[in-house]
């Protein structure tokens, strides 16, 4: 049996199985530009069971996709459209399966409406109707063309005669470099962890480590009796509509209280101050390491605070930096952080006429709604990792350390003064910090099975 303790190497002894029984897109993000992500509901138990095995032979495994990375890097081969699924609480329960066989997160047991006051969330009868129903499974279709998408997800409705769906489509902003951006403009997808030993980059003692156990992403599925191979792994699914307008409206209103950089650099005061928000610079530059945005393909990913305590650089509160401490992993704290990581494998959505990279559009043409992040992330333990870094690491104004202030992306809590660098590496100064830009509008708790228990998903 593998370890989850650390690392998981392709030539390590069992690892073959695992990842031909584990789906596709949880150690390592599948390569995509356009998604769907539906969300299915059904009558009766046999009906639910007559699905998951139909559309078991399009689930891709982990060593299918490993394979088609190989061939991408030999050839240059794209790889084929991606299919996951994925079960509720609701949809175990459906099934009738034993209790002591279904996945033991207690928040997915309760589910994401029930954690919704705990993180901050809105009310759910503010949430979209389509979220205030309950879904018994979630399947996700991705591929690199439209034409791609559109015939697999033929393939799959067909297998849905009767069910009730609710489908979110999403695609890929790219900016000039061919880089994902997000809604607010800035290069997307940069310092997910890596559960892959073959992925290990090589890295100095005091640079950032990005190799996590694979613990971190998998949990045995208790589904399949006596498999000690097979593993399955949490999916939390959110929408979140960013209001661009309110955004850019806010940074430039802080921008007006900042100072041309001591370097001396004529750098647009708007953009240092997106930057001051965010913790890096809208084409990745890390605001640890750089006043300026430096054009770096791909932006940097070892650095560290270590050299900025109090934020005088990135702020203490700032989006990246919250999120992800980046202490060293040789401390306590820093053991204790890196607990707590999550894999993120989100989707914008949302037509615009604007150019999000653009940032001489007027604020005015910036969209208020309509666009924004289909959330997605990868856990082997809901409550320990993405529930502590929303609830705790987002929205506690006194994470991580007193004052520090609420997360300004999507932090929920109150409004507090937080400590802005008026200069780069300078002095800072009181500001209310910013909120709000990014809303809620449903979500969603499911586990992604082995493919084992998807050939034979009955009741046990």
């Amino acid at each position: 049996m593998i370890s989850l303790d650390q690392p998981l190497s392709t030539s390590s002894p069992g690892a073959e199985r695992v990842f031909a029984h584990l789906q596709a897109n949880i150690l390592a993000a599948h390569p995509r530009r356009h998604l769907e992500v539906w969300f299915l509901r059904f009558e009766v138990s046999a009906r639910l069971v007559e699905f998951l095995v139909a559309i078991r032979p399009f689930v891709k495994s982990a060593a299918t996709q490993l394979q088609e990375r190989e061939r991408f890097r030999t050839t240059g081969a794209a790889a084929a459209p991606y299919v996951g699924v994925g079960l509720s609480a609701n949809g175990y329960a459906l099934l009738d399966t034993h209790p002591s066989r279904r996945p033991q997160d207690r928040s997915f047991a309760d589910g994401a409406k029930a954690a919704a006051a705990a993180l901050g969330d809105p009310d759910v009868a503010d949430w979209e109707p389509a979220f205030r129903q309950d879904w018994h499974a979630v399947l996700l279709v991705g591929a690199a063309t439209a034409n791609g998408l559109s015939t697999i997800t033929a393939s799959a409705r067909s297998l849905l005669a009767g069910v009730v769906v609710h489908v979110e489509a999403g695609h890929d902003l790219r900016d000039s470099h061919d880089r994902p951006v997000e809604h607010f403009g800035f290069v997307d997808g940069i310092s997910n962890p890596v559960f892959l030993a073959d992925d290990a980059p090589s890295v100095a003692a005091d640079e950032w480590d990005p190799v996590f156990p694979v613990g971190r992403a998998l949990t045995t599925d208790l589904g399949v009796p006596l498999a000690e191979d097979c593993f399955g792994s949490y999916l939390v699914f959110r929408k979140l509509e960013q209001n661009v307008r309110r955004f850019h409206t806010m940074v430039h209103e802080l921008a007006l209280t900042l100072r041309i950089d001591s370097t001396g650099l004529n750098l647009v005061r708007h953009e240092r101050a997106a930057a001051l928000l965010v913790g890096r610079h809208r084409d990745g530059t890390p605001l640890v390491e750089s006043a300026i945005p430096l054009g770096a393909r791909p932006p940097g990913n070892r650095f560290t605070f270590a050299a900025d305590p109090e934020g005088r650089r990135c702020p203490v509160f700032a989006h990246v930096r919250t999120l992800n401490g980046r202490t060293n992993a040789a401390t306590e704290e820093g053991l204790e952080e890196r607990a707590h990581v999550i894999a993120r494998r989100g989707q914008t959505y949302g037509e615009r006429l604007d150019d999000p990279i653009d940032a001489s559009v007027p604020i005015s043409e910036r969209p208020d709604r309509g666009v924004g992040l289909l959330f997605m992330c990868i856990n082997a333990d809901i409550v320990d990792q993405f529930e502590v870094q929303q609830a705790h690491w987002a929205n506690d104004p006194d994470f991580p350390r007193i004052g520090a202030g609420v997360e300004p992306i999507i932090g929920r809590g109150p409004t507090t003064m937080v400590d802005i660098p008026t200069t780069w590496g300078g002095v800072t100064m009181k500001r209310s910090a910013i909120q709000e830009t990014v809303r809620l509008l449903g979500a969603g708790y499911f586990f992604l099975p082995s493919l084992p228990f998807l050939a034979s998903p009955h009741g046990a």
